[in-house]
């Protein structure tokens, strides 16, 4: 028995039906599986670790920059190493041995600037010891501790050794006052570094922690675009499975009409 017309156009719109059923069946499996694995990385994403706080170099008070800004034809005076503070200190052995220390070291490059100056009444180390002004090591050793104590032994050692500074205590036959006013300098310029390295540190501080907030938000976003991927998976996986529903259907009309036509033969 032949098939009628009809019969064979069913079979045609059937065929490319199931045709169109397998396409949109693999995409739909393709995007369920590429959404599946893209929702799962994003759901395991970890933030990433800034790179930890800098510290500040500890101050350094060069001796250049105090030679160039030093000029003793503008001075008339010895300039006070620092504000005179007499604000009584609790009574402290350690400090006090420090400030003998230091201040004994101070006197081996006072002593040596002198003979180099060829000072004409240079002072003696009693009269030296005994009349500078110890509480103004002793505020400034308390404040700023020991490192502080060590910066300004090195920096005096570097100043009264200098050739160019003993040159001009001799051109000014010994009224440079280098001693009072290197001190001062070191005590500003060293106030300043550390205040500068404080800034530094909290800047350091804000912006690691300015990271781990950023970090976290992207984490964050990145998750919930994770959570948006294994929806779309969830649901492309749906849509796979009513076409293969369907598809199956339309298999079992295809072979319930296959088996009519051989009843009707």
């Amino acid at each position: 028995m032949k098939k009628s017309v009809l019969s064979k156009f069913e079979e045609v719109y059937l065929t490319i039906f199931k045709f169109v059923i397998i396409v949109v069946l693999s995409i739909a499996l393709i995007v369920s599986g590429v959404m599946l694995v893209k929702g799962l990385s994003d759901m395991n994403v970890k933030p990433g670790i800034p790179s930890p706080a800098r510290k500040a170099p500890k101050p350094n008070v060069n001796i250049d920059k105090f030679l160039n800004e030093f000029d003793p034809k503008e001075q008339t005076a010895p300039a006070p190493p620092i504000q005179e503070n007499k604000t009584q200190i609790p009574k402290d052995t350690s400090l006090d041995i420090m400030v003998d220390k230091y201040l004994a070291n101070l006197w081996l490059y006072v002593d040596g600037y002198q003979k180099q100056c060829s000072l004409a009444n240079p002072v003696n180390k009693d009269d030296f010891i005994n009349t500078f002004p110890k509480y103004i090591f002793k505020n400034l050793f308390s404040a700023y501790g020991e490192e502080f104590a060590e910066s300004q032994d090195k920096f005096e050692k570097a100043v009264l050794g200098n050739k160019r500074i003993i040159q001009i205590c001799i051109d000014k036959k010994g009224q440079a006052h280098v001693l009072a006013t290197s001190l001062g300098w070191h005590e500003k310029e060293y106030s300043k570094q550390l205040q500068e390295g404080e800034k530094f540190d909290e800047q350091e501080l804000e912006r690691v922690k300015s990271e781990e907030e950023n970090e976290y938000n992207k984490v964050t976003a990145k998750k919930a675009q994770g959570t948006q991927s294994l929806i779309v998976a969830l649901g492309a996986f749906g849509v796979f499975m009513a076409l293969m529903l369907l598809l199956i259907f339309s298999n079992i009309e295809s072979n319930l009409r296959g088996i009519k036509i051989i009843e009707k033969e």
